[in-house]
């Protein structure tokens, strides 16, 4: 716990990770630009660690979330789901035909694939096709400097590569429109997640998600 830099009456156990500071719920969740955390504007707020009385870092350390994260995370998903769709039916492809799905990046490193396939963020498809890359673009990097035969590959993939204008793609906005449910609008296409999800509701844009996960996901 620890004292709110702007209201030092408050204690709080929401630590910056970056400023090393404290930060109160009210502070997370202002968005009124003239009382708001000077902060806010450099540093990710929402990722945070939690300390104790004695001021040890805890074993686990919390995330917290504000309030206009949450809301604003279904149509991320929403997108990277339609993004990845469009383009497998752009390749005559679906889900069902990829024989691996690389996690790249500090985001993917700390995803959990289940609860990733609950919400509809990853495909419901054999598990054990998913792997995770960490870093990815720095390990490229290497291998590039580091072999001419992987910078050859390099060069290969790059003049196969088709650009899609989402824009102006019809199957994109129909992908996207039915992937605006948790998981998605076709269920067929998530059976492990049907068999047990709770009654499911659609959002609004200032409600965020009102879909209950089941105990085991949340």
């Amino acid at each position: 716990m620890g004292t709110c830099i702007n209201h030092p009456d408050r204690e709080t156990p929401y630590l910056c990770m970056k400023h090393q500071i404290y930060l109160c719920e009210d502070c997370l969740e202002c968005r009124d630009p003239k009382i708001y955390c000077k902060h806010r504007s450099a540093c990710p707020i929402w990722f945070m660690g939690k300390r104790n009385q004695d001021g040890d870092a805890e074993d686990k350390p919390a995330a917290a979330a504000a309030t206009r994260t949450i809301t604003f995370l279904p149509g991320g998903r929403t997108a990277s789901v339609a993004e990845g769709s469009t383009l497998l039916g752009e390749a005559g492809m679906a889900f069902s035909m990829v024989d691996r799905i690389i996690i790249s990046g500090g985001f993917g490193q700390y995803l959990d694939i289940e609860k990733a396939v609950t919400i509809g963020l990853l495909p419901d498809i054999d598990r054990a096709k998913f792997s995770y890359m960490g870093n990815s673009s720095i390990a490229g990097a290497y291998m590039a400097l580091l072999s001419s035969r992987y910078r050859q590959e390099a060069r290969e993939i790059c003049s196969g590569m088709t650009y899609i204008d989402f824009s102006s793609a019809p199957r994109y906005m129909d992908a996207f429109t039915s992937a605006l449910f948790l998981p998605h609008t076709d269920l067929e296409a998530f059976p492990n997640v049907s068999s047990v999800r709770p009654e499911t509701r659609a959002f609004g844009r200032d409600q965020g998600v009102r879909k209950i996960l089941p105990e085991a996901y949340r």
